[in-house]
């Protein structure tokens, strides 16, 4: 089972894309409390609340779910990192170039666009560690990054 923590600022949505398993073309998709069938779901809600999906593949008969925890903050005047999110990202806003440091080993880091397209992904086994985006529009992104607890996410922004 996966499990997914992102937080956002209350009036903010979040999209959540369902981690697909199976091995053939018949997978069927099943989000609880939003029933929809799509791989992706965008959400807005008012307080923290918790997500899952789950991928069937009747063909394998392969069953896996996924948890996603969005926790809503209020936010004045831009950003504001969670304590529960065990990673902080600095500058943020930044011009595309920033760095990441976690309260553990991070394994693996990904850098998803506004539109949840996948635009950078390392494996830097470092709790600190810089990245450059310089070369991606300015907008709002969503960084993941995997340790050997969870997979967490947090807003980021390059600025223009």
């Amino acid at each position: 089972m996966a499990e997914v923590t992102d937080t956002i600022c209350l009036g903010e949505s979040a999209t959540l894309t369902a981690v697909l398993g199976g091995g053939s073309d018949s997978i069927v998709l099943s989000w609880d409390g939003i029933g929809s069938n799509q791989n992706q779901v965008s959400v807005s809600p008012n307080q923290t609340t918790v997500y899952s999906c789950t991928v069937h593949d009747p063909l394998t008969g392969q069953l896996d779910t996924a948890v996603y925890q969005i926790y809503v903050q209020q936010c004045t005047g831009g950003l504001h990192e969670d304590a529960t999110v065990p990673f902080m990202i600095f500058p943020n806003p930044n011009k595309g170039k920033f760095s990441v440091v976690g309260q553990e080993m991070i394994t693996q880091v990904k850098v998803f666009d506004a539109q949840g397209k996948l635009v950078h992904q390392g494996f830097p086994d470092k709790q600190e560690f810089s990245l450059s985006l310089g070369n991606q529009p300015a907008g709002a992104y969503s960084v993941e990054v995997v340790t050997a607890k969870g997979i967490y996410r947090k807003s980021m922004v390059l600025a223009p």
